[in-house]
């Protein structure tokens, strides 16, 4: 496959704000098929993300992942969001007790899925 990177702004035309989440993850296009996408599963760098963004979550016993996302977020089908910013390998197994995890605040939530919507990803 042939893929060249592209910013937000080459797809959307639109510049992302300074503190956007959306800065963490590469744009790809596929040369071949002339389609665009991010894959959040292998490209989010929560390092260069201001830690005022996060909380910090130990697991209980009982949790899973979308539980977690379920009491932070009130939905469920956030679930893959927190394994994909703590680099889980495989977010099909329950996460480990005692585990401290990050958490993205809530008032970010909004932001972060409506710039995602933007490039025609969700």
């Amino acid at each position: 496959m042939s893929v060249t990177l592209r910013s937000y702004n080459d797809i959307t035309g639109e510049t992302l704000h300074t503190n956007s989440l959306m800065r963490a993850f590469p744009v790809i296009k596929d040369n071949l098929t002339n389609e665009s996408c991010m894959n959040i599963f292998r490209s989010l760098l929560v390092d260069e993300i201001d830690p005022v963004y996060f909380l910090s979550h130990e697991v209980d016993y009982s949790e899973w992942w979308d539980t977690i996302s379920y009491k932070y977020y009130q939905t469920a089908q956030l679930w893959w969001l927190t394994p994909e910013i703590n680099k889980i390998e495989n977010p099909f197994e329950a996460p480990e007790e005692g585990t401290i995890i990050k958490v993205l605040l809530k008032d970010y939530i909004y932001n972060y899925l409506s710039e995602y919507v933007k490039l025609g990803v969700v």
